[in-house]
Protein backbone atom coordinates (compact mmCIF):
# COMPACT_ATOMS: atom_id res chain seq x y z
CA UNK A 1 0.00 0.00 0.00
CA UNK A 2 2.48 2.40 0.98
CA UNK A 3 4.32 2.03 -2.27
CA UNK A 4 1.62 2.64 -4.32
CA UNK A 5 1.01 5.39 -2.49
CA UNK A 6 4.42 7.00 -3.23
CA UNK A 7 4.01 6.19 -6.83
CA UNK A 8 1.10 8.05 -7.01
CA UNK A 9 2.03 11.20 -4.72
CA UNK A 10 5.38 11.51 -6.51
CA UNK A 11 4.16 12.57 -9.92
CA UNK A 12 1.54 14.80 -8.63
CA UNK A 13 4.09 17.12 -6.28
CA UNK A 14 6.68 17.12 -9.48
CA UNK A 15 3.87 18.22 -11.76
CA UNK A 16 3.17 20.74 -9.17
CA UNK A 17 6.52 21.75 -8.55
CA UNK A 18 6.72 22.61 -12.50
CA UNK A 19 3.31 24.05 -12.48
CA UNK A 20 4.75 26.93 -9.90
CA UNK A 21 6.08 30.32 -11.74
CA UNK A 22 9.62 31.19 -11.37
CA UNK A 23 10.37 33.76 -8.77
CA UNK A 24 10.83 37.56 -9.96
CA UNK A 25 14.65 38.04 -8.67
CA UNK A 26 15.56 34.07 -10.23
CA UNK A 27 13.62 35.12 -13.73
CA UNK A 28 14.98 38.68 -13.86
CA UNK A 29 18.94 37.81 -13.23
CA UNK A 30 19.33 35.59 -16.08
CA UNK A 31 21.65 37.93 -18.25
CA UNK A 32 23.97 38.81 -15.50
CA UNK A 33 27.30 36.75 -15.77
CA UNK A 34 30.84 36.90 -14.97
CA UNK A 35 33.90 35.58 -16.74
CA UNK A 36 37.67 35.24 -15.25
CA UNK A 37 39.65 37.56 -17.49
CA UNK A 38 43.05 36.78 -16.19
CA UNK A 39 44.90 34.79 -13.63
CA UNK A 40 48.55 33.99 -13.30
CA UNK A 41 51.00 33.58 -10.55
CA UNK A 42 54.22 35.88 -10.21
CA UNK A 43 57.57 35.11 -8.69
CA UNK A 44 57.04 37.06 -5.46
CA UNK A 45 54.64 34.77 -4.61
CA UNK A 46 52.06 37.04 -6.05
CA UNK A 47 48.42 36.73 -7.70
CA UNK A 48 46.75 38.75 -10.80
CA UNK A 49 43.42 38.12 -10.87
CA UNK A 50 41.03 40.06 -13.53
CA UNK A 51 37.23 39.16 -13.50
CA UNK A 52 34.69 40.94 -15.81
CA UNK A 53 30.97 41.07 -14.89
CA UNK A 54 28.34 41.43 -17.79
CA UNK A 55 24.66 42.32 -17.31
CA UNK A 56 23.01 42.19 -20.81
CA UNK A 57 20.60 44.17 -20.70
CA UNK A 58 17.41 41.74 -20.96
CA UNK A 59 16.57 42.49 -16.92
CA UNK A 60 15.89 45.60 -14.44
CA UNK A 61 19.34 45.60 -12.96
CA UNK A 62 20.62 49.14 -12.99
CA UNK A 63 23.85 48.50 -11.03
CA UNK A 64 27.17 46.31 -10.77
CA UNK A 65 29.67 46.21 -8.38
CA UNK A 66 33.01 44.08 -7.19
CA UNK A 67 33.81 43.74 -4.08
CA UNK A 68 37.53 42.49 -3.71
CA UNK A 69 40.32 41.49 -1.05
CA UNK A 70 43.34 39.69 -0.84
CA UNK A 71 44.31 36.88 1.36
CA UNK A 72 47.32 34.50 2.71
CA UNK A 73 47.26 31.70 4.34
CA UNK A 74 46.60 28.18 3.16
CA UNK A 75 43.17 25.46 2.76
CA UNK A 76 41.48 26.25 5.98
CA UNK A 77 43.40 28.62 7.45
CA UNK A 78 42.83 32.19 4.70
CA UNK A 79 42.72 35.54 6.49
CA UNK A 80 42.19 38.60 4.59
CA UNK A 81 45.17 40.88 5.18
CA UNK A 82 43.95 44.08 2.08
CA UNK A 83 40.34 44.60 1.68
CA UNK A 84 40.17 47.21 -1.99
CA UNK A 85 37.51 49.71 -2.15
CA UNK A 86 34.45 48.26 -3.98
CA UNK A 87 34.46 49.37 -7.61
CA UNK A 88 30.90 50.14 -8.89
CA UNK A 89 28.85 51.52 -12.12
CA UNK A 90 25.16 52.68 -12.10
CA UNK A 91 23.22 52.83 -15.55
CA UNK A 92 19.72 52.95 -16.81
CA UNK A 93 17.47 50.29 -17.66
CA UNK A 94 17.83 50.79 -20.76
CA UNK A 95 18.31 47.45 -22.43
CA UNK A 96 22.03 47.54 -23.71
CA UNK A 97 24.60 45.60 -22.80
CA UNK A 98 26.64 46.80 -19.58
CA UNK A 99 30.36 45.86 -18.08
CA UNK A 100 32.40 45.81 -15.07
CA UNK A 101 36.13 45.07 -15.33
CA UNK A 102 38.09 44.87 -12.26
CA UNK A 103 42.08 43.19 -11.93
CA UNK A 104 43.68 42.91 -8.39
CA UNK A 105 47.23 42.06 -8.32
CA UNK A 106 48.28 40.95 -4.55
CA UNK A 107 51.66 40.15 -3.40
CA UNK A 108 51.02 39.04 0.44
CA UNK A 109 52.99 36.84 2.73
CA UNK A 110 56.16 36.07 1.32
CA UNK A 111 55.88 32.53 3.14
CA UNK A 112 52.97 31.58 2.73
CA UNK A 113 50.35 30.89 -0.49
CA UNK A 114 48.13 33.95 -1.32
CA UNK A 115 44.81 34.74 -3.09
CA UNK A 116 42.35 37.04 -4.05
CA UNK A 117 38.84 36.77 -3.66
CA UNK A 118 36.53 38.49 -5.33
CA UNK A 119 32.41 38.73 -5.13
CA UNK A 120 30.81 40.51 -8.25
CA UNK A 121 26.68 41.61 -7.18
CA UNK A 122 23.84 43.49 -9.23
CA UNK A 123 20.97 45.57 -8.21
CA UNK A 124 17.84 45.99 -9.61
CA UNK A 125 17.30 49.54 -7.66
CA UNK A 126 18.18 49.22 -3.84
CA UNK A 127 17.94 45.41 -4.30
CA UNK A 128 20.85 43.06 -4.44
CA UNK A 129 20.12 40.56 -6.85
CA UNK A 130 22.70 38.64 -7.90
CA UNK A 131 25.81 37.70 -6.06
CA UNK A 132 28.82 35.45 -6.92
CA UNK A 133 31.86 34.66 -5.19
CA UNK A 134 35.07 33.77 -7.16
CA UNK A 135 38.00 32.97 -6.31
CA UNK A 136 41.62 33.13 -7.51
CA UNK A 137 43.80 29.71 -7.07
CA UNK A 138 46.74 30.06 -4.68
CA UNK A 139 50.46 31.31 -5.61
Amino acid sequence: MRRLLKMGLTPFVFGIALMMPLSASAYSIGGTTYEVDKFRCTNYPGVVFKVTVTDDGTNDVTRLAIDSKGQSGGPGSWSTQTNWARKSASFPDDGTTHQLSLQRIYNGDAFSSNRVVIKVKAWEGPKLVWSRKVVSGSC
